[in-house]
Protein backbone atom coordinates (compact mmCIF):
# COMPACT_ATOMS: atom_id res chain seq x y z
CA UNK A 1 0.00 0.00 0.00
CA UNK A 2 1.18 3.52 -0.74
CA UNK A 3 1.81 5.52 2.46
CA UNK A 4 1.85 8.91 0.75
CA UNK A 5 -1.14 11.16 1.57
CA UNK A 6 -3.69 11.72 -1.17
CA UNK A 7 -3.88 15.22 -2.60
CA UNK A 8 -7.04 16.73 -4.05
CA UNK A 9 -7.85 20.09 -5.61
CA UNK A 10 -11.19 21.78 -6.17
CA UNK A 11 -12.42 21.73 -9.77
CA UNK A 12 -15.74 23.26 -10.88
CA UNK A 13 -17.36 20.98 -13.46
CA UNK A 14 -20.70 22.79 -13.65
CA UNK A 15 -21.24 26.16 -11.96
CA UNK A 16 -25.03 25.78 -12.20
CA UNK A 17 -25.93 22.05 -12.05
CA UNK A 18 -29.45 21.05 -13.13
CA UNK A 19 -30.40 19.64 -9.72
CA UNK A 20 -30.34 21.19 -6.30
CA UNK A 21 -27.73 20.14 -3.79
CA UNK A 22 -26.24 16.77 -4.73
CA UNK A 23 -26.55 14.39 -1.80
CA UNK A 24 -24.73 11.53 -3.49
CA UNK A 25 -21.73 11.94 -5.77
CA UNK A 26 -19.90 9.00 -7.30
CA UNK A 27 -16.86 8.82 -9.53
CA UNK A 28 -16.54 5.94 -11.98
CA UNK A 29 -15.32 5.22 -15.49
CA UNK A 30 -18.72 4.87 -17.18
CA UNK A 31 -17.44 4.85 -20.75
CA UNK A 32 -14.50 2.46 -20.33
CA UNK A 33 -11.99 5.02 -21.61
CA UNK A 34 -9.89 5.02 -18.42
CA UNK A 35 -10.99 8.52 -17.36
CA UNK A 36 -13.21 9.21 -14.32
CA UNK A 37 -16.78 10.34 -14.97
CA UNK A 38 -19.03 11.87 -12.28
CA UNK A 39 -22.55 10.85 -11.24
CA UNK A 40 -24.63 13.09 -8.96
CA UNK A 41 -28.03 12.47 -7.36
CA UNK A 42 -30.01 15.13 -5.52
CA UNK A 43 -32.25 13.92 -2.71
CA UNK A 44 -35.33 15.91 -3.75
CA UNK A 45 -35.03 15.36 -7.53
CA UNK A 46 -35.96 12.30 -9.54
CA UNK A 47 -33.14 12.53 -12.05
CA UNK A 48 -29.48 11.63 -11.99
CA UNK A 49 -26.86 14.06 -13.32
CA UNK A 50 -23.87 12.65 -15.21
CA UNK A 51 -20.77 14.50 -16.34
CA UNK A 52 -18.63 12.58 -18.83
CA UNK A 53 -14.90 13.31 -18.77
CA UNK A 54 -14.11 14.41 -22.31
CA UNK A 55 -10.63 15.79 -21.63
Amino acid sequence: MNDRPLKFHHQVIDPDPPGRQHDITLVADLTGDGRPDIIGKAYADRHVDVWFNET
